[in-house]
C-alpha cells in the first residue's frame, strides 16, 4: 500500500469513526487528499467538538440547510437526524423520527413570518437560556434568528443582538 494510500485509509477510518460511515462530502476529492484532510479539520473544531448539545446543532445544521443550493447539506444531515450515521458525530445521539424532520422542513423561513413577536420573546429573556428542547418555541424563535443571520449576515444586526441576548456567551 502506497504512503498516500495508507494515509487515506487512516484519514477514513478517523471519519468513520466519528460519523460510523464515512460521508460523501469526505471523499469529494481524491485527487486533493489534503484539502478534505483540512476541511475535516475545520468540521471537527466548528462542528463536531463545539459546545452546543448534538440534537439542537443537528436540528439548527437541518434546519440552516434548506437555504443553501447545495441539496447535499440538508440530505446528508437529515440522514443524521433520523440515525443514518451519528449526528454531529455524536454516537449517544438520539435518532429523530421522520415525522419530527418533515416537521422541522415545512416550518417556515423567517422571512415569511412576523419577527416582531420572535424578537420580543428574545428580548424578554431575563438573561441566557438552556439549550432548548426539540420542537420548542425557543428553538423554533432561535432557529429563526439564526437563519436572518446565515442567510443575509451583514443586514441582520437585530437578529444577531438577539441571539446574543438569549444564548449569553455560549
Amino acid at each position: 500500500m502506497s504512503e498516500h494510500s495508507q494515509n487515506q485509509s487512516s484519514f477514513h477510518q478517523e471519519v468513520e469513526k466519528r460519523f460510523r460511515l464515512v460521508p460523501n462530502f469526505f471523499v469529494s476529492a481524491p485527487a486533493a487528499p489534503e484539502i478534505v484532510e483540512r476541511l475535516w479539520t475545520f468540521a471537527v473544531a466548528a462542528y463536531l467538538d463545539n459546545p452546543i448539545p448534538t440534537l439542537f446543532k443537528e436540528r439548527l445544521f437541518v434546519f440552516l440547510s434548506r437555504f443553501c443550493p447545495a441539496r447535499y447539506c440538508i440530505a446528508r444531515h437529515c440522514g443524521f437526524l433520523v440515525g443514518l450515521g451519528h449526528s454531529a458525530g455524536d454516537p449517544a445521539a438520539t435518532a429523530q423520527t421522520i415525522e419530527q424532520v418533515i416537521k422541522l422542513l415545512q416550518t417556515p423561513p423567517p422571512w415569511r413570518r412576523d419577527l416582531e413577536p420572535i424578537y420580543r420573546s428574545l428580548e424578554a429573556m431575563n438573561g441566557p437560556v438552556d439549550w432548548p428542547a426539540p420542537d420548542s418555541e425557543i428553538e423554533d424563535q432561535l432557529f429563526a434568528v439564526c437563519a436572518l443571520i446565515f442567510v443575509n449576515p451583514t443586514h441582520s444586526e437585530r437578529a444577531l443582538n438577539m441571539l446574543r441576548h438569549a444564548l449569553g456567551g455560549k
